[in-house]
């Protein structure tokens, strides 16, 4: 029954909840307003009518939200809509309750508690404006048609301490709605620094790519997933040639250029399963999913090895080429990764003592 009533859908059943207990609430004071009524010989007619207008309008919220209708507007929950009626329909409580008219002031603090849900502080003091004008009207109402034997001092009594409850209740959802505010900006300042703090953990500095423990991990994610799918995988090392004498001769900012230029180089040639680490110092690790060590022979070669000898790196007035050697190993099914690696490294050195620019297959 509570499903069907309030519906499963998450955001619109929390509407539906805060609807349904201001429904409740304005119920309770209708039952008070009519015990009041009868104790005070207000108009039978006019307290009827006051009670179908006021629960009634409470209702066909409760139905535009449970159908879905109000998902059309900008304020799906209709708030500010359930509040402005609310205190439209308590103002007129006040013409009507006769010598109980002093408790409206206590259902329009229950009402203003209501501006703590999603109004904005320009809202809450819209309202508290228009409750203002209404009661206002509402009290000016009752001075003019009240009889010549009653005096206008409780008037003005009730008047001012709607203006207390309103000062008092417009002052305290706005500082709420303030805190919210401030609680939502370092919430996202939070989660933003624990976002760049997953992507330093993650990635190298210098490159942004993935960084070595990342790499390690995915390396044996991907290990098992060919050992468990038989699917071919590989790994590449690369290595770029007498990175050293880079260093000496222009400088190490010239070196992290270096660095920066040929993983930018690099990046684009990659297809979308590929991933590439910077693995230590001059040193990269590329990791080939369902490739086969002769594919990534051609790979390597055409895309990575061919292209970095075509680089030209710039830095202030120095220009320098680079060369990259390769070593490539394919992965064995229920071999450790390590292993694999270990052939890939010996690849490299051989590569690197064949005369370097170049890729060999562990």
């Amino acid at each position: 029954m509570l499903d069907w009533l309030l519906t499963t859908y998450p955001k619109r059943r929390i509407r539906l909840q805060l609807c349904g207990v201001a429904t409740l609430l304005m119920s309770a004071c209708v039952g008070v307003m009519n015990l009041m009524a009868d104790m005070t010989g207000t108009p039978v007619l006019a307290i009827r009518i006051w009670t179908i207008l006021s629960v009634g309008g409470l209702i066909a919220v409760f139905i535009l939200i449970r159908t879905g209708y109000s998902e059309r507007w900008a304020d799906p929950s209709m708030t500010l809509v359930q509040i402005v009626y609310a205190i439209g329909c308590n103002a007129g409580a006040y013409v009507i309750a006769g010598e109980g008219r002093g408790s409206t002031s206590s259902i329009l603090a229950v009402i203003l508690m209501f501006c703590v849900f999603g109004l904005s502080v320009r809202q809450i003091c819209a309202v508290a404006l228009f409750a203002l004008l209404a009661f206002g009207a509402a009290i000016a109402y009752s001075v003019l048609h009240a009889p010549p034997s009653r005096g206008t001092v409780f008037d003005l009594a009730n008047f001012s301490l709607i203006l207390v409850v309103l000062a008092g209740g417009t002052f305290v959802t706005a500082r709420l709605q303030n805190l919210r505010a401030r609680l939502r900006q370092q919430k996202a300042e939070l989660e933003s620094a624990l976002g760049q703090i997953r992507h330093l953990a993650a990635n190298d500095e210098l490159t942004g790519l993935l960084n070595r423990r990342a790499m390690n991990e995915l390396l044996d994610i991907e290990c098992r997933r060919s050992d468990r799918n038989g699917t071919p995988l590989s790994v590449a090392l690369l290595d770029i040639d007498h990175f050293k004498k880079i260093n000496d001769s222009y400088g190490h900012p010239a070196g992290d250029t270096a660095l920066r230029r040929f993983a930018e180089t690099i990046r684009p040639t990659l297809r979308a399963t590929d991933r590439l680490a910077r693995w230590g110092g001059e040193e990269f690790l590329l990791l080939l999913p369902d490739t086969d060590s002769h594919q990534t022979a051609e790979l390597c070669q055409k895309r990575i090895v061919d292209q970095i000898a075509a680089l030209r790196i710039t830095h202030e007035e120095s220009s320098f080429g680079l060369t990259v050697s390769v070593g490539a190993s394919q992965h064995r099914v229920g071999e450790p990764h390590a292993l694999t690696l270990e052939r890939a490294d010996r690849a490299l050195y051989a590569a690197k003592e064949a005369g370097r620019n170049r890729v060999l297959l562990g």
